[in-house]
């Protein structure tokens, strides 16, 4: 009885190889996007905090030359911030391009998968046949010879 071979496994190994690499793609992608979206929340904190602060001299007065110099970088912190937002676009379209570049390799490979399934059971319909078909043989041959 020969071994099940199943001749576009190379295929297979290519498609589920495809699978990994986007698998690994999709997690860079998502990877990069929570790192903006974290230095963002943390340019978000950052400038809440410099807005509820107020430059007081010691005597309890405000200080202006501070006041001016808080109000310049919370002015920084929200070109950072729109940024931030600016780099979050392409990179959400780069995650979803790379979720439908994984659909699209998963749904290929389960079609070979399918395929070497479905081969795979229907040579061993064929191998169990055959075999029913040898002992039908060899039954009846001795059913003739005790005759």
């Amino acid at each position: 009885m020969k071994k099940f071979l199943f001749r576009l496994e190379t295929p297979l190994r290519l498609r589920r190889r495809k699978v990994d690499r986007a698998s690994q793609d999709l997690a860079r992608a998502r990877s990069e996007v929570l790192s903006v979206r974290r230095e963002l929340e943390r340019l978000e904190k950052e400038h809440a905090h410099w807005a509820l602060s107020h430059p007081v001299t010691a005597d309890g007065d405000m200080d202006l030359a501070r006041d001016g110099r808080r109000v310049e970088y919370m002015d920084h912190l929200e070109s950072l911030m729109f940024r931030q937002k600016e780099a979050l676009v392409p990179l959400r379209a780069r995650v979803s391009a790379c979720e439908g570049a994984l659909q699209k390799a998963v749904r290929d490979r389960q079609i070979l998968e399918r395929l070497k399934e479905l081969r795979k059971k229907t040579y061993w319909d064929e191998i169990r046949a055959l075999e029913t078909k040898r002992s039908d043989f060899a039954a009846s041959a001795m059913f003739r010879r005790s005759i």
